[in-house]
């Protein structure tokens, strides 16, 4: 098993396209807009990763280099700015966006210039099919929904479930649709399902709709400003249904909008991390992060840090320091360990790893099981 710690020896010796200076990496992520959140607390992970890195001396006396663009989580700026990265900056590789909708844009870039694009959050499984350029180290939506779904039934034994979803987001349309597949196939009973448009008195509409059918569980895979809305409007009708949600949830802001909110009711997330996970590197990881910015990563944070180490691990298998070379080694990850677990590349170019269930206390998520993807 290879070890992701981010402080590595340099690479064996292997002939170099690059030379002895710096390698760049092109990063694209929202860093304004609606989900900046979600963009800061990658690019903490990810210059975590990258500074350690260059500590211990680099890859083979070359340095690695960000170039970081903020895309606003709009398609258009995350296009102009990725083929920017390639084209003029001579990035090897690119590592994001953050929602599937910009990551398939930037999907599309990548594969046409043969350009790595490592995505670390977007989870709509046709991304990596776009190319044999593409691949991620999150979970996907159906492995998720899967894993959601068998969690509703069987650890939560909901017998009444409504789905609420976003009208146009892809993230949120395609989780809920395979959950409520997976659902189906198990033996569940999905009472309500209904999308709402964007506004909040859009979906606290939906969310009443969806409790006059007396749910023991509503299923929002929607991003932290929505489930904002959501955990805060059930909390003031003190109505007891359970609430589960997809790993946009997870996010300090969601805590900071929800206040005793989000301990009132009972919340479950999936995630890609958890902070109480035992094992060395993830303790070695959290330490580190805190140490430098002060606070604990989330799941956002930690897989912009493992991105990074997929990245260096490619790099050390590669016959050549090289787009091609990097791409080849990269859909061969296997048995690479990161913080957010075990990653091994499928024949889709996705990551099977565990997939971790969190519960919402008053300031924070905590683990309550895994769940095995293998």
């Amino acid at each position: 098993m290879k070890i992701l710690l981010i402080c590595l020896s340099v690479l064996l010796h292997f002939g170099s396209v690059y030379g002895d200076d710096e390698i760049k990496i092109g990063v694209v992520l929202p860093l304004s807009g609606n989900t900046s959140n979600y963009g800061t607390e990658a690019l903490k992970g990810i210059n975590l990763a990258v500074e350690n890195i260059n500590r211990a001396g680099g890859i083979r006396r070359n340095k690695l280099k960000l170039i970081v663009k903020d895309n606003a989580g709009d398609p258009a700026t995350t296009s102009r700015v990725v083929l920017e990265m390639i084209d003029e900056q001579q990035a090897m590789a690119i590592i994001g966006p953050i929602t599937s909708t910009n990551s398939a844009v930037a999907a599309a870039v990548a594969q046409q210039a043969s350009t790595p694009l490592i995505l670390p959050t977007a989870t709509n499984p046709y991304i990596t099919e776009i190319g044999e350029y593409i691949t991620r180290i999150c979970f996907t939506d159906p492995v998720q929904s899967k894993a959601l779904a068998e969690f509703s039934k069987n650890h939560l034994h909901a017998g009444k479930i409504a789905v609420v979803f976003e009208k146009g987001s892809s993230y949120s349309e395609k989780l809920s649709e395979f959950y409520v597949m997976r659902l189906k196939d198990i033996g569940g009973n999905v009472a309500f399902i209904e999308g709402f448009e964007s506004g909040e008195d859009n979906i606290r509409d939906v969310i009443s709709r969806a409790l006059k059918v007396n749910p023991d569980l509503i299923f929002a895979p929607v991003y932290y400003p929505e489930a904002a809305t959501i955990v805060n409007y059930i909390a003031g009708l003190n109505n007891p249904v359970t609430v589960l949600g997809g790993d946009g949830w997870e996010s300090p802001e969601l805590f900071r909008l929800c206040g005793k909110n989000m301990s009132s009711l009972q919340v479950f997330i999936s995630s890609h991390f958890s902070l109480q996970n035992p094992h060395q590197i993830v303790s070695s990881f959290v330490n580190n992060f805190q140490q430098v910015f002060g606070n604990r990563p989330n799941s956002v944070s930690a897989l912009g840090f493992d991105a990074v180490g997929m990245f260096v691990d490619g790099l050390k298998r590669a016959s050549l320091i090289s787009k091609n070379g990097l791409q080849q080694a990269l859909i061969s990850t296997s048995n690479l360990e990161g913080v957010t677990g075990t990653i091994s590349m499928n024949e889709k170019r996705n990551a099977v790893k565990d997939i971790y269930i969190l519960k919402a206390s008053e300031d924070e998520f905590i683990l309550e099981t895994n769940i095995s993807t293998y």
